[in-house]
């Protein structure tokens, strides 16, 4: 009985390793001090590393130097409390190359329940990475793309708006200066003139700094403490001109100045002009052209709404709006402006929707007032 008893479970590890042997991904067993006792054929052609000649040593000759101590603390903390690690990680090839892997580790345990090693599968994901990768880089120039047609789309009237303050201050000085120069004293006139010029200076900043605001891509941009006040001003001076082009209303309401914003500002202040430039075009062709930009803040949230005369969104289009690529505009769109809009909101924990229950077209952008650790890269 004994000996059939051996015989099966002889046969049952014959098994094993012919499967292990079979798998298409990598798979090393390690002792408790981390020498290699078992390679599959898999691990030798993932690694370039011949199965005789890693058997004894220790997987870090496949580290690449990419990920630091503290990575391997984290893993070797949740090994040695018994617990499977599951994780993505970058490793190095016997021909020096990088590869990436996905890589579970569990310990093997004894029947008195202590560790005695440790068995590791690895799966090459290199190229599933490669493929997020180029999709992230297009995405970008996408991103850039759309970006930069915007401000293409605004860049004559923008000009043109920054020329006429600069005329008002041009001859505000001109005539600041012929008073001085016939030597009149005091000019009790030249008050209204100082105003006007540091009202146009004020203008033409916030169209700059919007314009700067605007062509930033702002991933990389800590998050910081803005004046929702700033954020408004800096999005309607760079769309007035458009809007007055087209002969658009355009109407604030809420706007306290003590009011602010956790967030990277040159991305919210993008998603802000997307709502306002998809308002300009929605309503250009109607005979009643308005848009509506309020602020409304409750406990630990702000709500921007941007409302237009347009008479609101069939339900099939409601969602489909914020897909990448989908346009309704027949001469002109990317169709990228309410997706990257959507990705920036919710990479600020926020949400953006269009409200159904309004007469009107009504997108709503939720922010929270203040960003927890989980979106600041600073926590």
């Amino acid at each position: 009985m004994e000996v059939h008893q051996c015989s099966e479970e002889a046969n049952g590890y014959l098994g094993l390793a012919s499967a292990l042997e079979a798998a298409g991904e990598a798979v090393v067993i390690t002792d408790t001090h981390g020498r290699i006792q078992y390679a599959n054929a898999a691990f030798a052609r993932q690694t370039g590393y011949p199965v005789q000649e890693i058997l004894g040593q220790n997987p870090r000759i496949l580290k690449s130097g990419v990920h630091d101590d503290a990575f391997y603390r984290r893993m070797w903390d949740a090994l040695l409390q018994g617990e499977v690690w599951r994780g993505e990680l970058i490793n190095k090839r016997k021909d020096g190359s990088f590869y990436d892997v996905a890589q579970t580790i569990a310990p093997v345990k004894s029947a008195q329940g202590g560790i005695v090693g440790y068995v590791s599968v690895k799966r090459d994901i290199s190229e599933r990475k490669r493929a997020e990768r180029t999709i992230a880089e297009q995405q970008a120039r996408l991103l850039e793309s759309a970006r930069l047609a915007t401000l293409g789309l605004m860049a004559g009237n923008i000009a043109h708006e920054i020329h006429n303050p600069l005329a008002v201050i041009n001859g505000s000085v001109e005539l600041l200066m012929e008073v001085q120069r016939r030597k009149q004293g005091p000019c009790e006139d030249c008050t209204p003139h100082f105003e006007m010029i540091t009202r146009n200076v004020g203008r033409i900043e916030r169209i700059v700094r919007g314009l700067k605001n605007l062509a930033r891509e702002g991933d990389d941009d800590p998050f910081s403490d803005v004046p929702v006040q700033r954020l408004i001003e800096e999005a309607v001076e760079i769309c007035r001109p458009h809007l007055l082009t087209l002969k658009i209303e355009l109407q604030t309401a809420g706007l306290p100045p003590e009011l602010f914003l956790q967030c990277r500002e040159s991305q919210v202040a993008q998603v802000l002009l997307n709502l306002l430039s998809n308002a300009a075009d929605a309503v250009a062709a109607l005979p009643e052209r308005w848009i509506r930009l309020e602020v409304h803040a409750e406990d630990d949230w702000i709500e921007f709404a941007v409302t237009d005369s347009g008479s609101g969104l069939p339900d099939a289009l409601r969602e489909a709006i914020f897909e990448p690529f989908y346009t309704t505009k027949t001469l002109r769109g990317t169709g990228l402006g309410l997706s990257i809009s959507k990705s920036i909101i919710e990479g600020h924990q926020g949400r953006i929707w269009v409200d159904p229950g309004h007469p009107n077209t009504r997108f709503v952008v939720r922010l929270p007032k203040r960003q927890s650790c989980r979106a600041r890269a600073a926590c």
